[in-house]
């Protein structure tokens, strides 16, 4: 819905994952533009797709879970779905073949109670570090006291992903993105309360990125558009 209302000129600011900012800026052919990226609490501004299990599960890998059932995020998910199922197809695994079945359960805090719930054996999700969990949808269900850290295990690590991203529509003024930019700069200093619900955890603050940090997404989705394309 984002990416089509910012496609449409309803929206003029997006914060989207790595895949969703690929997806706007493919759909209106360049006509959005990265203004900042939040930072995680060493400063980088990167995270992992995490596969995980419950604990009490037998299933030590992937391979483990063939013929069992899987839940994605959404289509349009960095972490949820483009980064992991290239990550897979690289590995030689071909989700719909290897699971049983292969569902979308629609966000990351229902992937994780579905695999608590054992509506699904496994999931994926999101977070900036497999250790401490300070942001991402582990972080933000361990803090609300939804899951513990003992009652999951994670079995396998994508590579680093580039934070989620807030962008602008690009035929806006200049001075409209300076502005709206130095807003998400010092939003950490002017309010640290709602920074902390804005960047989903523990962060240093917002910092200027280029297109050039996404562009691993954007070949991303022209790779799995191209794939389409030939199947069909």
């Amino acid at each position: 819905g984002v990416i089509q209302a910012i496609g449409a000129k309803q929206l003029e600011v997006m914060d989207m994952g790595a895949a969703g900012y690929a997806a706007a800026w493919l759909e209106t052919k360049g006509g959005v533009e990265p203004l900042v990226v939040p930072t995680n609490p060493d400063g980088t501004i990167g995270y992992y797709a995490v596969a995980f299990v419950r604990a009490d599960s037998p299933f030590k890998n992937l391979n483990d879970l063939k013929g069992k059932t899987w839940a994605w995020v959404e289509p349009n998910s960095s972490s949820g779905y483009i980064f992991p199922l290239v990550g897979f197809r690289n590995m030689g695994i071909e989700p719909e073949k290897h699971f049983g079945k292969v569902v979308f359960s629609g966000g990351h805090e229902q992937s994780i109670i579905g695999v608590l719930d054992k509506a699904y054996d496994a999931a994926i999700t999101w977070t900036n570090d497999v250790e401490k969990h300070t942001r991402g949808g582990l972080h933000m269900m361990l803090s609300r006291g939804v899951l513990k850290k003992e009652d999951i295990r994670i079995i396998w690590v994508s590579d680093l992903i580039p934070n989620p991203v807030i962008a602008i529509r690009s035929d806006l003024p200049k001075e409209m993105k300076a502005e709206i930019r130095a807003m998400f700069l010092n939003l950490h200093k002017d309010n640290p309360a709602v920074f902390k619900e804005v960047v989903r955890g523990e962060s240093q603050g917002y910092r200027e990125v280029q297109h050039s940090t996404y562009k691993i997404a954007v070949d991303l989705r022209q790779q799995l558009a191209k794939e389409r394309r030939t199947k069909k």
